[in-house]
């Protein structure tokens, strides 16, 4: 095969793997999309609380905030205080929230030496 072909062919291999790339991509962005316009499904504080207990952690409290409004979706608020817990745990949970299809995101973290228990943490 002469250097031409080879590099012909070669550029077919790299536009077929470019082309389901972007085909994963786009799948994934339209799903996004769905969810983002359809709206929460279920409820956004029971998800958390589960999210928690799975994580080994127990939600000292859950507090809904008001949020802004966009015209292409709803965005609900929610202050989550956590108290006396591990970093792992939290790590896990943040990491738990991150990648739900509710699309839920993180907007502040407040982390503090808990005040009753000097390995613990209390995180906002």
């Amino acid at each position: 095969m002469n250097l031409r072909a080879q590099t012909a062919e070669d550029q077919m291999l790299l536009f077929a793997s470019l082309t389901q790339q972007y085909q994963a991509v786009h799948t994934s962005l339209e799903q996004k999309k769905q969810v983002i316009e359809r709206g929460p499904r279920g409820q956004a504080l029971s998800k958390l609380e589960a999210l928690a207990q799975s994580a080994n952690l127990r939600v000292d409290s859950m507090v809904p905030e008001s949020a802004g409004r966009n015209e292409k979706y709803v965005e609900t608020k929610v202050l989550v205080n956590l108290k006396g817990v591990a970093l792992a745990d939290v790590v896990k949970y943040l990491s738990q929230i991150e990648s739900e299809q509710e699309n839920f995101s993180i907007k502040t973290l407040r982390i503090q030496a808990s005040r009753n228990q000097a390995t613990q943490l209390d995180v906002t």
